[in-house]
C-alpha cells in the first residue's frame, strides 16, 4: 500500500522494508515472509442433464407453417442442475430453451420451428435426432382446384337460396 491506494503491479511477491531515509525497498530483507497460495480449486461437478429422445409433430408442411419438436431431458447427476437446450436445424442452432431438473428427474420440452423455404430439413435437438421434415412448396394446381371448390359451393348456396325465394313468392 502506497498513499494509501493498493497497488498491485502482478509480479512475485516480495516484501518490502523501509530504509533509513523512509522510502520502500523491494529488496529482501533478512525478515522475509512465506506467502502461500492455495491450490486451484476442483471444478465443481455439474449435472449430468441429457436429451433421451426428440421427435417432429409431422413430417410434410406448408411455407411457414410450425412443426413442433418435443424432447424429455433426465437428470442423471446426484444432484440437481440446469442446462440449456438447443434446437438445431440443419445444422444451425435455431431455438434454445434452459431448464431446471432435479436429480433422476425428467422433465419434457417443446420448440416450433418454421421455415418459410421449400426444401428438406435435418432436426436436432442437442445432440439427439428428432427427425426430418419437408416444406412442399404450393402447388398452382392445388390453388386452382380450392377456388373451383369455393366457387362451385358457393354456386350452390346461391342457387338453394333463389329456389327458395320464388318457391315463397309463388304462394
Amino acid at each position: 500500500m502506497a498513499n494509501g491506494v493498493i497497488v498491485d503491479p502482478g509480479g512475485p511477491v516480495t516484501r518490502q522494508a523501509a530504509t533509513r531515509s523512509g522510502k520502500l525497498s523491494s529488496a529482501p530483507t533478512s525478515h522475509s515472509s512465506t506467502v502461500s497460495v492455495a491450490p486451484p480449486s476442483q471444478p465443481v461437478a455439474l449435472s449430468n442433464i441429457q436429451v433421451q429422445n426428440a421427435t417432429l409433430s409431422t413430417s410434410k408442411v406448408t411455407p411457414g407453417e410450425t412443426v413442433t419438436v418435443t424432447a424429455t431431458a433426465l437428470n442423471k447427476g446426484t444432484t440437481n442442475g440446469s442446462a440449456s437446450i438447443k434446437v438445431y436445424v440443419n445444422g444451425k442452432m435455431d431455438a434454445s430453451q434452459g431448464i431446471t431438473v432435479e436429480s433422476g428427474k425428467s422433465v419434457p420440452l417443446t420448440f416450433a420451428v418454421s421455415r418459410s423455404e421449400p426444401g428438406a430439413y435435418q432436426v436436432y435437438v442437442n445432440n439427439v435426432p428428432a427427425g426430418s421434415f419437408t416444406v412442399e412448396a404450393v402447388r398452382v394446381s392445388d390453388i386452382l382446384l380450392y377456388t373451383s371448390l369455393a366457387y362451385i359451393l358457393s354456386s350452390l348456396v346461391l342457387a338453394i337460396i333463389y329456389v327458395r325465394k320464388r318457391r315463397s313468392s309463388m304462394m
